[in-house]
């Protein structure tokens, strides 16, 4: 369950490629732009640091656009 759902801090990836018309995705004429809000959360054990680097980014139906996290491990080890 939380494979395939990313609950409890299970990480996901992803592409574009398995979305039938992603990469032709054009933007609405008429569409209204629409704010999407990041927000970041760490499980209490895990010590990182996790934070978008950008709080919202507004954006139109059928635009693209990225979204960057800055993440700190304050040990001088890996943590895996």
């Amino acid at each position: 369950f939380c494979q395939t759902t990313g609950f409890g801090g299970t990480t996901q990836r992803s592409t574009t490629s398995h979305i039938k018309g992603a990469k032709d995705a054009k933007t609405v004429a008429d569409g209204r732009p629409f704010t999407i809000y990041f927000d970041s959360n760490v499980n209490v054990n895990m010590p990182w640091r996790f934070k978008p680097t950008q709080k919202e980014v507004t954006v139109l139906p059928g635009e693209t656009a990225l979204a960057f996290y800055t993440v700190q491990n304050p040990y001088d080890e890996p943590i895996t």
